[in-house]
């Protein structure tokens, strides 16, 4: 038996997976920095309310780079999502652009 399951369902389940991982990694509670890496803009995406690395900078969520169009997730988001999905990320990269208003393209770690 084969199934469908529409696209609005599919970015839901995205995020509720993105949410077991890392729930402040939303449009609403993460903080958003601009960053220039030479010939290119990033915009890092971190937990700016309780989690802090030992050198006391937050953690990163993501990095999305502008002039690539490459949103590079942070290893633990990454692999635990490449868990379900493998090499097909599509839906990881439509779930970014809608919840962050972006246009990524590809998706790395």
């Amino acid at each position: 038996m084969r199934y469908i399951i529409s696209e609005n369902r599919m970015l839901r389940l995205v995020e509720k997976m993105i949410q077991q991982v890392e729930p402040e990694f939303n449009e609403v509670q993460s903080g958003v920095a601009t960053f220039s890496d030479g010939d290119d803009t990033y915009l890092e995406y971190y937990d700016r309310h309780k989690k802090l690395h030992e050198n006391g900078k937050p953690i990163v969520f993501a990095r999305y780079y502008v002039w690539r169009k490459e949103l590079v997730l942070n290893p633990d988001i990454f692999f635990s999502l490449d868990d379900y999905f493998g090499e097909d990320m599509t839906m990881v990269i439509d779930w970014f652009n809608k919840e962050f208003n972006q246009d990524a393209e590809s998706v790395n770690y």
